[in-house]
């Protein structure tokens, strides 16, 4: 087993009861739907998918269920979209991530248009024309399409530094973060496997970019449950 981190970080991110109880709410949440999800913000994000037949999961550093999977310290709920589904706009701004980038958080909006599941247009300055950039270089159209959404639920962590991306911008409470390209063989998941997976995902890809916004509105089947970052208790908030 590798933590990754220094002894800091692994006493900050440490698994706790509470956190392991919120973020399986989220999970149980989007598992129980199994419907649309859209996103919004207040920068014109208007942005729809669907996850029916795929089951939610939960991440929060504990392997305590036969089968499941997990990373130490993390904190978040997820999913694996049907890969056709995605439409929209996502608008990202400044403060948001994408860690494939150098710099790795944003000084400038990037606009992102999806059709049929595809990135089909980035729009925006110089770091948009990076991350085109980026994911044209993998040769393949998969590396454009979304392979995962979810949400942070984990209360204590921080960026200060270089050292903290990798960890906060995957499971800041509140926090979306999204992947484009790969997402297949994350197992099963579902109540029978502790919901630890993301179901029959199909997408295969030569990458698995991550990109994090914050700040957003998120709707699960018409509800909202996530509102300017805040997490509804059904969605993993803390009450």
């Amino acid at each position: 087993m590798s933590f990754g981190y220094d002894l800091e970080r692994q006493r900050r991110y440490f698994p706790t009861a509470e956190r392991r109880e919120r973020t399986l709410r989220g999970a149980i949440l989007l598992d129980r739907t199994r419907g649309e999800l859209r996103v919004t913000n207040d920068a014109g994000s208007d942005f729809r998918m669907d996850m029916t037949g795929r089951p939610g999961h939960a991440q929060y550093g504990i392997a305590d269920f036969p089968g499941r999977w997990d990373n130490f310290g993390y904190g978040c709920a997820a999913c694996m979209p049907n890969e056709y589904s995605a439409e929209g706009v996502l608008v990202l701004q400044p403060g948001d991530i994408i860690t494939s980038l150098y710099p790795k958080v944003l000084d400038e909006p990037i606009r992102l248009t999806f059709e049929g599941g595809y990135v089909t247009s980035i729009e925006g300055g110089k770091k948009a024309t990076q991350f085109q950039n980026l994911l044209t270089s993998y040769g393949s159209p998969e590396s454009f399409g979304l392979s995962h959404f979810g949400w942070g639920t984990h209360e204590d962590t921080e960026y200060t530094g270089p050292g903290d991306i990798g960890h906060y911008h995957h499971n800041k409470i509140g926090s979306l973060l999204y992947s484009l390209g790969m997402n297949f063989g994350h197992g099963l998941g579902g109540s029978d496997a502790g919901y630890s997976g993301g179901g029959a995902s199909t997408r295969i890809a030569p990458n698995h970019t991550h990109f994090c916004m914050f700040d957003c509105d998120v709707y699960v089947v018409g509800q909202k449950e996530i509102e300017g970052g805040n997490l509804s208790i059904e969605a993993g908030g803390i009450a």
